[in-house]
């Protein structure tokens, strides 16, 4: 019965060191794809700040209200933006 308990307990301290792996592991890519969101957004801004001749937060704003107005993720409007240097339409 010790022995068994004396498995049991390096067992659930192998388990909470998989969990902790694992959320930190999670933790890291969200963190990762946040930066490259943020990377895009800033490249979309720059593109409509130099076309358009606006203030960096004119262009974010821009990117804002198309993403609320055709609620599509911000990040999606920024791709747009970097591929064919415009804001998308209303479809």
């Amino acid at each position: 019965m010790e022995l068994a308990h004396l498995f049991a307990q390096q067992a659930a301290v192998a388990l909470a060191n998989a969990e902790v792996y694992w959320r930190t592991h999670q933790l890291t890519q969200n963190l990762e794809a946040a930066l490259e969101t943020r990377d895009r957004i800033g490249q979309a801004k720059g593109i409509l700040i130099a076309s358009h001749k606006i203030t960096s937060d004119d262009a974010f704003d821009l990117l804002r209200r198309s993403s609320q107005n055709l609620n599509r993720k911000l990040r999606d409007i920024a791709d747009h933006v970097i591929h064919t240097g415009q804001l998308p339409a209303a479809e």
